[in-house]
């Protein structure tokens, strides 16, 4: 899966490619004028792309642990059950 930091990385480097620069406003990254403009965005996107994946472990530890403890997200309507109390009931 291509995290949006990539596909900024990548975009930045094609558009590197045909001498259009990009300024990064919030981080004050040149990739024309900051030599380190290139390093920067890398290490930035690496990162984005590992708090994206602890992020993605702590919600699917909470859903095994919710499913774990019969607990349902959103609405609990499951298609082909009907929700009696806390038991789920086959709908024929």
């Amino acid at each position: 899966m291509i995290l949006l930091e990539n596909m900024a990385l990548l975009e930045t480097r094609k558009l590197k490619k045909i001498g259009v620069e990009v300024y990064f406003t919030e981080d004050n990254i040149w990739t024309f004028n900051d030599e380190d403009g290139e390093l920067k965005l890398t290490i930035m996107a690496t990162l984005a792309q590992n708090e994206s994946k602890k992020t993605s472990q702590r919600v699917k530890a909470g859903q095994k642990i919710s499913f774990l403890n019969g607990v349902f997200y959103g609405t609990g309507n499951i298609l082909g059950y009907d929700r009696v109390g806390s038991d789920m009931i086959i709908n024929e």
